[in-house]
Parts: C-alpha cells; sequence; structure tokens
C-alpha cells in the first residue's frame, strides 16, 4: 500500500504539471484518475487502522467492517467522481477551440506514467499471488478473496494502465490529424474506464460489506474440525460471516444423541472450537448451539 501511494502521488504531480503546460484533456483525465487513486491509498490506510480498534460494548464483533467500508466509500466516491469530472472535461474540449501545446512532453508523461504504474501493478500482483489459485483469473480472484484493499488496488492500477494507453493513442491521433476531437474523445473514454471500475468495486465491496460467508475450503475444512472427535451425530447447519479478511464469526448448530451427557457435550464443543482455530486461525468468535438428534430427523 506504501509503495503503490508513493507511486501515485509521484505520478499525480507530474501529471498535474504537464496537464497545466499541455491543456490535454486526456491528461487532465489522467491526473484526476492519478487524484483518485492517491486518495484512496489514504481511505484503505484509515479502514485499515480503525479496523484494528478493540471491540467495545457499542461493537461487541469490533470494527474490523471498516476495512470493507473504505473500499465501498472508495467505490461510489472517489472513483465515480473520477469518472465525471473526465466526462466532463472531453465534453467541454468537444466544444472548446483549444489546442493541445508542447505534444511531446504530454506524451513524455504518460510515458513515464505508464512505466511507474506497471511496477505498481506488478508488485501488487505479486502480493495477490500469496492468494490467488494457480490459473485464476483476476475477475474470480476479485470475486473470490474476502481482501479488499488487494483487489482494490489491482484494479485500481490495472484502470490507471489502461487510462494511460487511451490517453496516449488519443493524444497520438490528435497530433498526427491535427483534430483536438480524439484528445476530447480520450478524456470521455478514460471516464468510461473510471465509472467501470467504480461499478464493479462497489459490487464486492458491498457484497464483502453485508457479509459474505467462508470459502467451499475453508467450510470444510470447518466440518472436519467439528466432526473429529465422532462425538456429535449430525452438522444441522453452519453460518460464517467475514468480519475483516482475517476475522471470521462462526455459528454452528450441532445434533448429539441423547445419551451424551452435558459435561461431554462441553467437552466436546471445547475441543471441536480449539481444532477449528489450529486449523482456520482467521476464525474468530464462535457460538455453538447443541441439540439433541432424533432417529427420524
Amino acid at each position: 500500500m506504501i509503495v503503490a501511494s508513493l507511486t501515485n502521488l509521484a505520478i499525480l504531480v507530474v501529471k498535474v504539471i504537464a496537464a497545466v503546460i499541455t491543456g490535454s484533456a486526456s491528461l487532465f483525465s489522467e491526473s484526476a484518475h492519478s487524484a483518485v487513486d492517491f486518495a484512496n491509498q489514504g481511505f484503505l490506510f484509515v479502514g485499515l487502522r480503525r479496523s484494528k480498534r478493540a471491540r467495545d460494548f457499542e461493537h461487541p464483533f469490533g470494527y474490523g467492517p471498516e476495512r470493507y467500508l473504505s473500499s465501498y466509500t472508495v467505490a461510489v466516491t472517489l472513483f465515480f467522481l473520477g469518472s465525471l469530472l473526465s466526462i466532463r472535461e472531453g465534453v467541454v474540449k468537444l466544444s472548446s477551440s483549444s489546442k493541445v501545446d508542447s505534444p511531446v512532453v504530454a506524451i513524455a508523461v504518460l510515458a513515464l506514467s505508464f512505466a511507474l504504474e506497471a511496477n505498481s501493478y506488478r508488485k501488487a500482483s505479486k502480493e495477490s499471488k500469496r492468494e490467488r489459485i494457480d490459473g485464476e483469473s483476476l475477475l474470480k480472484f476479485a470475486k473470490r478473496t474476502k481482501n479488499s484493499e488487494v483487489f482494490l488496488i489491482m484494479f485500481e492500477d490495472l484502470g490507471a494502465l489502461v487510462g494511460i494507453v487511451i490517453a496516449l493513442v488519443a493524444l497520438t491521433l490528435s497530433i498526427v490529424t491535427k483534430n483536438e476531437v480524439f484528445d476530447a474523445i480520450g478524456s470521455i473514454v478514460i471516464g468510461i474506464v473510471l465509472a467501470i471500475i467504480s461499478f464493479f468495486i462497489y459490487r464486492e465491496s458491498k457484497s464483502l460489506l453485508l457479509g459474505e460467508g467462508v470459502g467451499d475450503e475453508d467450510l470444510a475444512t470447518i466440518e472436519a474440525a467439528v466432526v473429529e472427535a465422532g462425538l456429535p451425530k449430525r452438522i444441522i447447519y453452519i453460518r460464517s460471516m467475514h468480519l475483516s479478511p482475517d476475522d471470521v464469526l462462526l455459528t454452528l448448530k450441532v445434533a448429539y444423541s441423547p445419551s451424551v451427557s452435558m459435561a461431554e457435550v462441553a467437552e466436546d464443543i471445547d475441543q471441536a472450537e480449539a481444532r477449528i482455530r489450529s486449523s482456520l486461525p482467521i476464525v474468530g468468535q464462535i457460538f455453538f448451539e447443541p441439540d439433541v438428534y432424533h432417529e427420524n430427523g
């Protein structure tokens, strides 16, 4: 996150200066894009810090969802605002007679920005490989992972690379054809790219904020830990919810034979909780509801 923040700040400063010098709508849009990316890092950092607060009376399950709230806020405000600014700049440029000055400066800045963003994306991709399954696409990973910061930064960097390519193509066409319409269109297309990223991050962050359960693999691990001792007759249900990427709230209803004593049930539950936490350390609070098993179901 620190690398991404410093990269975005450096790119933002260079792009703003170049946008002022050249008057390019595409560069202005890319400046807005970088401003969104930099502000995004700040929101994520604050959310991460606030999520680590200890649980209290008002929030007995802790503040873990702050991390998902930060991603959600970034999607519905920063990215969408950046999208509107880019589209507006493109529309204004369409009705303007202004031309791009110092096109060489604009292209050089975009080329430098692409190199910096590519490095940032490479680092983010390397970070995501700790969680990604071999051969798993970025879209599937984003839907599966509970770590909103990782997929958000990856899509942010990927969107930045796409935006820079669009700006380069638009500027090149404007220079070659001496038609500023291409620069304006480039700004509008960048705005559309930002809007698409905004919608995707919004959808995934909203799902996490509403409470996603553990994946199939983790669910199988929990089931195995519960039945390991062989005392429960049946698992009636397992309910789980990610409060944050590394904090899962777990509830279970388990049926025991009527002949099993309360002491045996209590001991079995204690052992099952220990096995669950040993197998899956991200599980935090666990709530067991024992029930009586009936042969007829």
